[in-house]
């Protein structure tokens, strides 16, 4: 139990490295499901997911009622893009518990995955149904519809956004809210709530002090140098 602690307190300070190998301690001591379940979230954390996965797996033969388990399974393998253990993993945790909005929202975005974008809306519909507060939740949905035309509902589930975004909740991605009639005012936000959620903020650059004269050099670093057009026409 003391292990665990230290574990979330190491955890919640950013110290996830340190928070693992507590838990690992733990494990040595005593290989529970739930400290298998931490042990994958702690490894999920790290963008380490196949490795998450397994952890999942021994907590789920230690205790396969464990509905955050297969919750939890399912994230990390739609992280691995194995869309139909994800599924699968989150039709079990629906079994467990019922009326549970974030298995209906994972199970939506394997569908999706698998190209069943019309079988994946009514996932999406349930999950916001049961938690309209859920992240993402609504864009998602609003995008899915879009998708494949699907227009009945489809303002009021652009209404549900825009609220959302004025309340400072993490509902769509930047990109969704621009396919819908929004200011600019709502579009700023929402790539706020995204960059608060998702970019963490590198250190500091110290400063060089007085650099010496002559020609500036300069470099740009963009997510396009990839296998995209600008790639081949900067080369």
């Amino acid at each position: 139990e003391g292990l665990h602690r230290l574990a979330l307190i190491d955890f919640q300070q950013g110290r996830h490295e340190r928070a693992l190998e507590q838990i690992g301690r733990a494990l040595s001591l005593r290989p529970d499901a739930q400290s298998l379940n931490n042990h994958g979230l702690l490894l999920a954390a790290l963008g380490r997911h196949a490795e998450a996965v397994q952890s999942f797996d021994r907590a789920y033969t230690l205790d396969p009622n464990n509905a955050d388990v297969h919750i939890n399974r399912s994230t990390s393998l739609l992280e691995l893009q194995r869309y139909p253990e994800a599924i699968e993993s989150c039709n079990r945790a629906i079994g467990l518990r019922a009326a549970c909005a974030v298995a209906y929202r994972n199970r939506a975005i394997a569908l999706e995955g698998l190209g069943r974008t019309e079988e994946s809306i009514g996932s999406f519909a349930t999950a916001r149904l049961y938690d309209p507060t859920l992240e993402l939740i609504a864009g998602l949905e609003l995008s899915a519809r879009m998708r494949i035309c699907q227009w009945d509902g489809l303002e009021e589930i652009a209404a549900s956004v825009l609220e959302s975004v004025h309340a400072g909740a993490y509902a769509t991605p930047p990109g969704q809210i621009l396919t819908i009639p929004s200011t600019m005012a709502q579009q700023r936000k929402a790539a706020e709530i995204f960059c608060r959620r998702q970019i963490v903020a590198p250190p500091p650059v110290p400063f060089a002090g007085q650099r010496p004269p002559g020609k500036i050099r300069l470099g740009y670093f963009s997510p396009d140098f990839c296998n995209h057009a600008t790639t081949y026409l900067s080369a």
